[in-house]
C-alpha cells in the first residue's frame, strides 16, 4: 500500500456535522455516512470522536470514483470486492485500529456477521486481502481469491461472481432490508438468498478450508527430510477448524447442529484426502487411509421437543490415537530404498503433468527446475541418490529440444536458490496482491511487487535473496525503473555502441 498516496488524500478529508437536511434524509439508525465521490464525511451530532468516524475516513481513503475515476465497470461485483466483504474489511480495520489506538481489546464495532467472515478470509488468505482493499484490487488477487473458493483448487471467474453476488444479497438481508418497503420484494428476495445464496456461500466456506490445506501440501509443507508428518497436517486441520467456529456461533449463515457436523467431517476427509495426493502416498491407498484416520459421525433421525431433525449425535473426528500408526505406515522406516520409492512417486506426480510447464508453445524451464529442486530438497536425498534420480528425471520429463545438460548444471548448482525463490512466490501470494520475477541472469532477478519494482541478488552463502528498490531516477546494472515499466515486466538492456536493443525476457 503506498502511504504517501493515503498520506496526501487524508489532508483532503472534511468531517462536517449532520445538518437539518442530512437529518430529514437520512435512517434514524445512520449515525455518519461517506458520499463517494466527494471528500467529505458527515457525523451526527457526539458521534465526532467515535469508531465511526474511523470507519468512514477508510471509506474515503478507498473510494473508486476518487482513487479510479476512469473506471468504467465500478459497478461490476466481477471486479471488485462485494459490498458485504467491503463492510467488513472496513469496520474490521476500524476494530483493529480502535484497539490499537485505545489500548483495549473491547471496543464498539459494527457489522459484526461481515467482520467474523472477513476475520475468516485473513487468516487464510494472509495481508493479500487487506491490499486489495486498500488499492481497489487486482486480476491476480482476484484470480488467485477465486481458487480458494472453487471445488478443484483451480481459478474460476464464473465462481467468484456467484460466490460474490451470494454475499452482496446476504448483506442486503442483513442490513439493507430495512430500507425496502414492498413485502412482497422482500419475501422474494429472502427466499432467494436462503435457497440459492446461502448454499453457495457454506460450500465456499468448505472449499476455502481445503484449499488452504491443498496449497501447503502443494508446496510440501507436511515433509521434513522425507518425511510425511501426518501430525503436522492435523494440527493445521484442527487451526482451519477452530477457526470454524464462528460460523456454528453465527446464526445468520443458518449452520444447525447438524450441518455444522456434516461440515466438519467433509472437511476431515476432504483435506486428508487432498494432501496425500499432493504426497508419495499411491492413490489407490488414500481412500484406506482416510477410512482408517476419520471416525464418521453418527446420529439417529426422529423428532424431539425443539423440532431438531435427529434425536442424538455423535460428531466426526480424526483418530488421533491412529497418527503414529498410519505415519509409520506411509512413511515406513525411511531407508535409501524406500526414500528413493517415495521420491520417485511425488515426482512422477507432480513432474508428470506437462501441462504444468507449457504456456503459450514453450516449455517453463524455470518453473520445472522449482518443483524439481524442491521435492530434492524436501526429500534430503544423499548426494550419490539425488544424481540419479536427476538423470532419470531429464530422460523422463524434459521435452527432447530442452538443453538437458543446461538444466542439470542449474540444479547442481543453484538448486537451493529455486526452493528459495519458490517459497518467496509462496510468501508473496498471502502479503501482496501482485508479485512478477524476471530473470537477468542465473542469480540476479527483478520482481515487480505491487507498486514498487525491486533488483533481487541470491547469496548462496546465506541461501537467501537481498533485495534493492529501484527508485524513479536510479538504476542498477542498467535496468531503470522508467524501462522496466515502459517494455510491461520485460527486462530490456541497451548496447548504445550499436545502437542495437537486445532483449532478455524469462519469465516465471
Amino acid at each position: 500500500v503506498d502511504t504517501n498516496k493515503i498520506s496526501d488524500r487524508i489532508k483532503q478529508l472534511v468531517i462536517e456535522e449532520f445538518s437539518k437536511e442530512d437529518e430529514k434524509e437520512e435512517p434514524t439508525w445512520v449515525v455518519g455516512f461517506y458520499t463517494s465521490g466527494t471528500n467529505r464525511v458527515k457525523l451526527k451530532n457526539g458521534y465526532a470522536n467515535s469508531h465511526y468516524t474511523t470507519h468512514e475516513t477508510f471509506h474515503f481513503l478507498t473510494d473508486l470514483k476518487l482513487n479510479y475515476p476512469n473506471l468504467i465497470f465500478q459497478l461490476d461485483l466481477g471486479n471488485k470486492l462485494s459490498k458485504f466483504i467491503n463492510e467488513g474489511l472496513t469496520e474490521y480495520l476500524t476494530r483493529e485500529f480502535e484497539k490499537s489506538n485505545t489500548g483495549s481489546e473491547y471496543v464498539d464495532y459494527s457489522y459484526p456477521q461481515n467482520v467474523d467472515f472477513v476475520e475468516f478470509l485473513h487468516k487464510i488468505l494472509g495481508d493479500s486481502l487487506i491490499k486489495a482493499y486498500f488499492t481497489y484490487s487486482s486480476v491476480d488477487f482476484l484470480e488467485d481469491f477465486s481458487t480458494y473458493i472453487t471445488e478443484d483448487g483451480n481459478p474460476n471467474r464464473k465462481a467468484f461472481e456467484d460466490f460474490n453476488n451470494s454475499l452482496e444479497n446476504v448483506h442486503w438481508l442483513l442490513h439493507g432490508k430495512k430500507e425496502t418497503k414492498e413485502q412482497e420484494e422482500i419475501e422474494d428476495k429472502e427466499k432467494y438468498v436462503n435457497e440459492v445464496c446461502i448454499p453457495i456461500i457454506k460450500k465456499s466456506i468448505e472449499n476455502i478450508v481445503c484449499n488452504a490445506i491443498r496449497k501447503k501440501a502443494h508446496d510440501l509443507e507436511y515433509y521434513n527430510d522425507g518425511v510425511l508428518e501426518i501430525k503436522k497436517l492435523k494440527d493445521d486441520i484442527f487451526k482451519l477448524r477452530d477457526n470454524l467456529r464462528i460460523f456454528e456461533k453465527n446464526k445468520d449463515f443458518d449452520f444447525s447442529s447438524l450441518e455444522f457436523a456434516k461440515l466438519l467431517e467433509n472437511i476431515y476427509r476432504k483435506t486428508l484426502t487432498i494432501a496425500l495426493q499432493e504426497s508419495h502416498v499411491q492413490s489407490g491407498k488414500i481412500e484406506d487411509i482416510v477410512n482408517r484416520l476419520v471416525d464418521p459421525m453418527e446420529y439417529e433421525e426422529g423428532l424431539d421437543p425443539s423440532n431438531k431433525p435427529y434425536s442424538s449425535m455423535t460428531g466426526a473426528r480424526i483418530k488421533i490415537e491412529l497418527l503414529q500408526q498410519v505415519h509409520d505406515d506411509i512413511n515406513g522406516k525411511n531407508t535409501d530404498e524406500e526414500l528413493m520409492a517415495h521420491t520417485k512417486s511425488l515426482i512422477d506426480k507432480r513432474l508428470g503433468n506437462k501441462d504444468n510447464y507449457n504456456g503459450n508453445g514453450h516449455f517453463n524451464i524455470t518453473a520445472f527446475l522449482m518443483d524439481t529442486s524442491l521435492i530434492l530438497d524436501k526429500m534430503n536425498i544423499k548426494e550419490d541418490l539425488r544424481q540419479v534420480i536427476m538423470e532419470s528425471i531429464m530422460f523422463r520429463y524434459l521435452p527432447k529440444d530442452v538443453n538437458r545438460d543446461l538444466v542439470k548444471t542449474m540444479l547442481d548448482k543453484y538448486s537451493k536458490l529455486y526452493v528459495t525463490l519458490y517459497q518467496k512466490q509462496q510468501f508473496n501470494k498471502r502479503n501482496v496482491i501482485d508479485s512478477k520475477f524476471i530473470r537477468i541472469n542465473d542469480t540476479e532477478f527483478i520482481e515487480k511487487r505491487d507498486n514498487k519494482i525491486f533488483f533481487l541478488s541470491y547469496d548462496e552463502k546465506t541461501g537467501t535473496f537481498s533485495e534493492q528498490e529501484i527508485n524513479d531516477g536510479y538504476q542498477i546494472k542498467g535496468y531503470s525503473k522508467e524501462a522496466i515499466e515502459r517494455f510491461g515486466g520485460k527486462v530490456c538492456k541497451r548496447s548504445y555502441e550499436r545502437k542495437v536493443r537486445r532483449r532478455t525476457n524469462y519469465k516465471l
